[in-house]
């Protein structure tokens, strides 16, 4: 995570893996992220804590946190599905099947 300002880094997070996606919720306490493991993992900033990670049926091409606090998290990839877990228990509150790959995914303030 780097500092816009100033380019310096401010904190190195490692998730063990390749990843495709990485997120920054809008206080920048949480970071997603999603990769080749199949996992969509999210992680408490400063004490690089794992809060909520869960496993998909393929790669996690894209997540994203909701605004805010990032209390959810949008996942998609190449399981040709798109769900919104809850961050603090790691339950899927929705999954849609897509007809391909899961490009992409936002949220709407």
């Amino acid at each position: 995570i780097y500092e816009a300002a100033t380019g310096l880094t401010v904190r190195e997070v490692s998730f063990g893996s390749a990843l495709w996606s990485v997120h920054l919720n809008g206080d920048g306490s949480r970071i997603a992220a999603g990769g080749v493991d199949n996992r969509a993992t999210v992680v408490r900033v400063d004490t690089l804590e794992t809060i909520c990670a869960v496993t998909r049926q393929d790669a996690v091409r894209c997540v994203a946190l909701s605004p805010g606090r990032g209390s959810r998290m949008a996942v998609g990839g190449f399981d040709r599905a798109v769900g919104v877990v809850d961050v603090a228990t790691g339950l899927v509150l929705f999954e849609r099947p897509t007809a391909g790959t899961v490009l992409n995914v936002a949220w709407s303030p």
